[in-house]
């Protein structure tokens, strides 16, 4: 069984991939926090080149995923207040270690870097969008091009077990299920994918050795307002009255928010299609009715009892 360093599974998308990836490889799970206090291996200061390369000659992983706040989606880029340059050096230093290792890199970024009228994004179109998270994408993916390395471009949603940093997937369905308005915006459209379903595909990319810059996200495009319909449809919440409060901006101010992806080239490669919205949000349901956010919450239990230990 190969080895995969995770660096951001104090992150949505990071715990996510680590819990569907762990029974595929021998995960080796780290925080994303320069500092290393949310460390789930061990503390690593990731803006240190020294420590860097002292874990990956440690751990010894055949790839490493960087995930991190950054990897957020366009529909959770309020509140994001990360520093580009900070993000992008931490990226060099972890780019620059593998290399020098012989590990394979692999760095989630997200649509947050992209903006309308145009729709589906490809791999080479001109990220032009404005903003922290924006800009903090477009750094990290500057930082570590580079030969072996893999970018995926998301729009990733999951389950969190991180309190108030839930995606707005989870938000929604807190709305619906409570009985509260559920705002959500008309102009807003992107191709969303629930995490799990990227592991699949991530599995493939990583299995497969796959470098340069890949779209992984789900194949329809939608808004706000249709995923919140499909999300209610999913959890059997369409029998409640529970209004949705569009957040337009006046008449003649309002602006498409176009992040949808091209997946294209993941199709091919794949030989598989990518996940239709309302298979995404069937499973986000069950897995709200099963165990796995029970399974979340105990990776995250046993790691602060470990911190505690230590």
């Amino acid at each position: 069984m190969e080895k995969l360093l995770i660096s951001g599974v104090d992150t949505p998308i990071g715990i996510n991939l680590l819990l569907a990836l762990q029974d595929r490889w021998q995960t080796v799970p780290f925080g994303s926090t320069s500092h290393g206090d949310s460390s789930f291996a061990g503390s690593c200061d990731w803006a240190d080149p020294l420590d860097v390369q002292r874990h990956l000659a440690i751990h010894s992983p055949d790839w490493v995923v960087h995930c991190g706040e950054w990897s957020r989606s366009s529909w959770d880029a309020a509140g994001f207040d990360g520093e580009p340059a900070q993000a992008a050096d931490v990226a060099a230093n972890l780019a620059q270690a593998c290399r020098a290792q012989g590990t394979r890199l692999c760095v989630i970024t997200s649509d947050a870097q992209f903006v309308g009228p145009r729709m589906f994004h490809a791999e080479d179109t001109r990220s032009t969008a404005t903003g922290p998270l924006a800009e903090t994408n477009r750094a990290i993916e500057a930082a570590v091009r580079g030969p072996g390395t893999l970018i995926v471009r998301t729009h990733a949603y999951g389950w969190s077990p991180f309190g108030e940093a839930t995606s707005f997937a989870q938000r929604v369905w807190r709305a619906l299920s409570e009985g509260r308005d559920c705002p959500v915006d008309d102009d807003r459209y992107a191709t969303p994918i629930l995490a799990t379903d990227l592991a699949e595909f991530l599995d493939v990319a990583l299995t497969q050795c796959w470098h340069g810059v890949c779209h992984l996200s789900g194949i329809e495009r939608t808004n706000q307002r249709r995923f919140a319909a499909e999300l209610a449809v999913a959890f059997g919440l369409t029998g409640r009255v529970v209004p949705l409060v569009a957040t337009d901006a006046p008449i003649g101010r309002r602006l498409v928010s176009e992040t949808s992806l091209n997946t294209g080239l993941a199709r091919r490669q794949c030989a598989t299609p990518l996940p239709m919205l309302r298979e995404g949000l069937l499973r986000f349901a069950t897995q709200c009715d099963g165990n796995w956010r029970d399974q979340l919450d105990a990776i995250v239990q046993s790691d602060d009892s470990h911190q505690r230990a230590a």
